[in-house]
C-alpha cells in the first residue's frame, strides 16, 4: 500500500466511521477499533462518496432496528415429555425490550402430543393473544421449522392437528401481518440464541412439570 498524503483512508466498523489522509491516524483509530476495516482511495471525492454511502446505510439499519423494537414480538416454544405423554407450550410477548405477557398452556388429553404440535400450539396461542390486543402486525420467533414450513407447502398433511394449525394460521394471516424469524434453540446469545426464547422454553417445560 502506498502510504503517502495523496492517499485517502476510510476507517469503518459497526461503531466507527471516519476518513483521513494520515496513515498514522488511521492505524491509531484501528488500535481503538480493532474490528474496523481500512480502505484506501486515490481521491477525496471517492473516499467521501464511500463514507456518505456507509453513513446512509448505517442510518437505515439503525432505523430498521428501532422500528423492529416497536413491533410486538412473540417468542414461542413447546416442550414434550414422551414418557409422561405430556406437552406444554409458551409464548412470550416482548415490545420495546419489555416483556408484556406470557401465554402458557398444555395440550389437552385428546390432542396429539409431540414437539411439533406443542410448537404449533404456542404459535396459535400467540395469534390468539395478538387478536385480543388488536395487533395488525407482529413478529413470531420460533425454533421449529414446521411452524413456518407447513404454511408454505402445498402438501396435504395427514395429521389433523397440523391441518387445523395451517387452516387457523392462514385464516388469521388475512388480518394480521406476520413476520416469522427463526431462532437457534439451546444456543448461547453469542451464538445466535435469545434470552426470550429461553424464557419461553422454560415456561413450556414448567407447564407440564
Amino acid at each position: 500500500m502506498n502510504r503517502n498524503s495523496e492517499i485517502y483512508y476510510v476507517i469503518s466498523s459497526e461503531t466507527h466511521l471516519s476518513m483521513t489522509i494520515s496513515w498514522s491516524t488511521a492505524t491509531a483509530i484501528l488500535h481503538d477499533h480493532p474490528d474496523a476495516n481500512i480502505t484506501s482511495y486515490n481521491s477525496d471525492e471517492e473516499a467521501f462518496n464511500v463514507c456518505s454511502k456507509l453513513h446512509r446505510k448505517r442510518i437505515s439499519l439503525e432505523k430498521k432496528k428501532r422500528d423492529a423494537e416497536h413491533i410486538p414480538t412473540y417468542y414461542t416454544d413447546g416442550s414434550y415429555q414422551p414418557d409422561r405423554n405430556k406437552a406444554g407450550y409458551a409464548a412470550v410477548l416482548v415490545q420495546n425490550g419489555e416483556v408484556l405477557s406470557n401465554k402458557v398452556g398444555k395440550m389437552a388429553h385428546n390432542q396429539p402430543k409431540k414437539c411439533t404440535t406443542a410448537e404449533m400450539a404456542a404459535v396459535m396461542g400467540a395469534i390468539g393473544d395478538a387478536r385480543g390486543r388488536g395487533y395488525k402486525k407482529i413478529v413470531i420467533c420460533y425454533d421449529c421449522k414446521a411452524v413456518k414450513d407447513s404454511l408454505e407447502t402445498k402438501k396435504e398433511y395427514k395429521d389433523g392437528y397440523v391441518r387445523n394449525y395451517v387452516a387457523y394460521m392462514k385464516k388469521h394471516m388475512e388480518n394480521i401481518e406476520i413476520e416469522f424469524r427463526k431462532v437457534k434453540a439451546h444456543a448461547s446469545e453469542d451464538k445466535g440464541g435469545n434470552r426470550y426464547n429461553k424464557e419461553a422454553d422454560k415456561l413450556a417445560k414448567r407447564a407440564i412439570a
